[in-house]
């Protein structure tokens, strides 16, 4: 059962001024969507990694020759380097990283429009561990079999929280953990990505109801993709 949490769509604020974070936590739970205001503080960023391999590359950095070029420097204010030791290569670009802050402000009901986005939130960026070692002590047998015609390669998962790999490999006897899972962002209407939260942070003196609850708060949100994208990509995400 879907359940939607925050700012509602009956406070007369367009759409294009909000975010929308969704995540399916399975189980009774479900599907839970935390809406927010957007605020001025919202930032995408998309970095690629340039490196200077050419840099030292000089006759004057030899090892023996580091020095007497130095001082040869130093009193004729000549040197051996030139401008294809600046030459850069590009080395990969990083995923695109979403820096936001968002508010929630309580109009009707607190509890749902301020406390339960914040606790939601917290819950998108958390895995689910273990409490002790993954072997299922009860169990009569725990081996590794593998299947080589299970392999597959399935790249329409790429950017999802399902397996984009097959191994064929199954262990029995074994009980394992979550990661965290990835979080769907629409934001403002326009951008849709599925993004992986890093961070959660909000103030915990924000001011509050007589109930107890948060009147209002901010909650900055730090997230990114679990790779990077193509020049190709990107276009699909801006709808």
């Amino acid at each position: 059962m879907a359940r939607t949490v925050g700012v509602t769509h009956q406070d007369g604020v367009s759409p294009f001024l909000k975010c929308r974070i969704s995540q399916d936590f399975g189980g009774a739970l479900g599907e839970v969507t935390v809406t927010g205001y957007l605020t001025e503080q919202c930032e995408m960023e998309l970095r690629s990694v340039w490196e200077s391999p050419f840099a030292q590359d000089t006759i004057g950095d030899t090892a023996k020759g580091a020095k007497p070029a130095a001082i040869g420097q130093t009193y004729s204010e000549n040197t051996t380097r030139t401008l294809w030791n600046s030459q850069q290569t590009w080395e990969g670009t990083e995923p695109p990283e979403l820096t936001m802050t968002i508010k929630l402000i309580a109009r009707n009901n607190a509890k749902q429009e301020v406390n339960a986005p914040i606790m939601y939130l917290l819950m998108m960026a958390s895995p689910e561990l273990l409490n002790s070692i993954p072997v299922d002590v009860e169990s009569s047998e725990l081996g590794v079999d593998w299947d080589p015609s299970a392999m597959s390669l399935n790249l329409s998962n790429i950017g999802s929280d399902k397996p984009v790999f097959n191994s064929g490999f199954s262990v029995s006897g074994v009980k394992t953990g979550r990661i965290p899972a990835i979080a769907m962002f629409e934001i403002g209407g326009r951008i849709m990505l599925p993004m992986r939260i890093s961070s959660v942070s909000y103030d915990v003196n924000a001011p509050k109801t007589p109930t107890g609850d948060f009147a209002y708060n901010t909650v900055t949100i730090t997230a990114a993709p679990k790779r990077m994208f193509n020049r190709s990509d990107i276009p699909k995400y801006f709808s």
